[in-house]
């Protein structure tokens, strides 16, 4: 175990004891995020709704993208040379 003392911060531009400038701007970076998030997902509520595709159809849909997605990360991390 090392004798270093680990101090957290908020992110990896934010230094401990640095100005609050940097945590005012991590703060409105993050709700930027999540209100964008928030008003994407209704949008695409909305589209679902009006195109009628049901609950099934559309979580098998995610769930093959995200296998696909998952089998090529593994594929890349496999074939790497690292």
């Amino acid at each position: 175990m090392s004798s270093q003392s680990w101090e957290p911060s908020l992110a990896a531009f934010c230094k401990v004891g640095g100005a609050p400038s940097d945590v005012l701007v991590h703060d409105i970076e993050g709700l930027a995020w999540f209100t964008l998030l928030i008003l994407g997902t209704e949008r695409l509520r909305a589209l679902l709704r009006r195109l009628r595709v049901d609950r099934r159809t559309a979580r098998r849909s995610l769930d093959a993208v995200t296998g696909t997605v998952l089998i090529g990360f593994g594929l890349e991390l496999a074939l790497s040379e690292r």
